[in-house]
């Protein structure tokens, strides 16, 4: 069997026309590019002619694949995207008009949350310790393990599509070979279902000094670099690393060295299960204070007096709640008389991540206090 190797094409596309606070929809373009063929494979949207997929999409494996995809998707989109979608347009849109970089610790393959609330990006690091995966050929998909193949995808999505989210504990199982190949297949599937068109993926490994060098050896990657286009037409790139975001960093550092690369980067922190709460995590929640830009993050990243005691302009929305077992200990008593002071928090009208469409959200958006007064925040489109 062949090694999976760096699929790339150098593509002439036209603007695909929509601003960046749309929602995405599909592209109609079948771009002739085998890593975007198993993107759209994976996400059970129909390939192009002659596409390396093309005969498994014959399959009826695969036809009640995408029916079934498409149903999950249109839910989730009506449920969750589509708010967080006219969220990102009437409250960040205004303050983040363009993003260098977008960090996500703690992300699993959670590409959609992340595209709708900075949908303008040019580079996106994702971290989690969810292994990264062979790069999806036709034949890790025999046509006898196709149904099986497929239906994993599924069920390790299942989560998100419902909840909003990837349970921790749940990708531990899901991602390691049991239900689903790592993340790389469903952080393709789910770059397609966003609208974006996949251009090239590689694995890659940090060196000591933070460089990045394409991977080779026998060892298992734990990192992979997709090159793809927004739905808004514009180039960006993608990086998920599989590492411990907690004491991992303290023996290796590359991550962070890594990261220090990139200036100033927009964070997101959504169900992250308190880890920045704790000891263990002061090195990566150190690096998100001195080096974040803006912060948008439920109340399981950054405590909330950090921000008040290091001077972050702080915007509220939604309400705060006494959060679910096991991380009640988690409460925050100053987050909770912020939420209750009037006027202070602004409604939100959606709910995700922990105890999604069950109790009420609280999100929190924070920015850097010299950004939020001279402007500094936003971006003109011509740096696209």
């Amino acid at each position: 069997m062949r090694s999976p190797v760096l699929l790339t094409t150098v593509l002439s596309l036209c603007a695909l026309g929509c601003s960046s606070s749309t929602p995405a929809k599909p592209p109609e373009t079948k771009v002739e590019n085998p890593i975007n063929d198993a993107a759209r494979f994976l996400a059970g949207m129909e390939g192009r002619a002659g596409g390396v997929f093309r005969e498994l999409e014959g399959a009826e494996a695969w036809k009640a694949h995408a029916a079934e995809v498409q149903k999950l998707w249109e839910r989730f989109e009506r449920a969750y995207l589509d708010p967080a979608r006219q969220f990102q347009k009437s409250e960040l849109a205004p303050a983040i008009q363009y993003s260098d970089t977008v960090f996500y610790p703690f992300s699993g393959p959670d590409v959609p949350f992340m595209l709708a609330f900075f949908p303008a990006g040019k580079t996106y690091v994702m971290a989690g310790l969810e292994p990264v995966g062979p790069i999806p050929a036709p034949e890790l998909y025999p046509a006898e393990q196709l149904e099986k193949s497929l239906g994993g995808l599924r069920a390790a999505g299942g989560d998100m599509f419902g909840r909003s989210f990837f349970v921790t504990r749940e990708m531990d199982q899901q991602f390691r070979g049991q239900v689903a190949r790592g993340v790389l297949p469903m952080l393709l599937m789910l770059l397609a279902k966003t609208g974006c068109q996949v251009e090239s993926a590689r694995h890659v490994q940090i060196e000591p000094d933070g460089t990045l060098l394409e991977h080779r050896g026998p060892d298992r990657p734990r990192g992979v670099e997709i090159e793809f286009r927004r739905p808004d037409g514009g180039s960006a790139k993608l990086y998920y690393f599989s590492t411990d975001l907690a004491k991992g960093l303290e023996t290796d550092p590359r991550f962070l060295r890594f990261l220090n690369r990139f200036p100033s980067p927009d964070t997101l922190v959504k169900s992250g299960s308190f880890l920045l709460h704790w000891r263990m995590c002061e090195r990566l929640r150190n690096f998100i204070l001195e080096k974040s830009r803006n912060v948008l993050q439920d109340d399981t990243g950054v405590p909330y007096h950090y921000y008040v005691k290091t001077g972050w302009n702080v915007r509220l929305y939604g309400e705060y709640t006494v959060p679910d077992p096991p991380f009640r200990r988690q409460y925050q008593k100053d987050l909770a008389a912020a939420f209750e002071e009037p006027g202070k928090a602004k409604p939100l009208g959606f709910s995700l991540g922990y105890g999604a469409r069950r109790r009420p959200t609280a999100l929190i958006f924070a920015s850097r206090p010299a950004d939020a007064a001279n402007g500094n925040n936003e971006r003109k489109a011509a740096v696209q």
